[in-house]
């Protein structure tokens, strides 16, 4: 298998760490795969034609700061045809909580979705997709 290395912030660590301990993984190696597998499938769209139409549903939630909520404000603003409805919502006094239903051709919604799930500082992230019709 290949080798790879990663820079992770101390405190995440820590709570991996402690997760791989309690659930009884025998090696971070091996917690480590179950979690690629588990970002891959949760994150890979599901499987139709680049050309259809869909409807997504886009949850995620994040660390509430000046820098995310405009890096939010200029990525709706870029995107006002596909947004659809948004949902903001304060979990805590700084994590906040964002629905966005989106609708258009999968491959121009990616760069949308690409954008919010690579902000650094996104907690959680789900999209879910729901195909409309198929345009020839």
């Amino acid at each position: 298998m290949p080798v790879i290395s990663l820079s992770i912030e101390p405190e995440l660590l820590k709570k991996f760490e402690n997760l791989i301990k309690r659930d009884g993984y025998k090696s971070k190696s091996e917690a480590f795969r179950t979690a690629i597998r588990d970002f891959v499938l949760k994150y890979q769209l599901p499987d139709m034609n680049e050309g259809t139409q869909v409807e997504m549903i886009i949850g995620f939630s994040y660390v509430d700061s000046m820098k995310i909520r405009n890096s939010l404000s200029k990525i709706q603003h870029e995107h006002l045809h596909e947004i659809k409805e948004t949902l903001h919502r304060h979990i805590s006094d700084n994590i906040c909580f964002e629905l966005m239903v989106v609708q258009g051709i999968k491959r121009e919604l990616h760069p949308l979705i690409n954008s919010i799930r690579s902000m650094r500082g996104i907690e959680a992230f789900t999209v879910s997709s729901f195909q409309q019709n198929v345009i020839e």
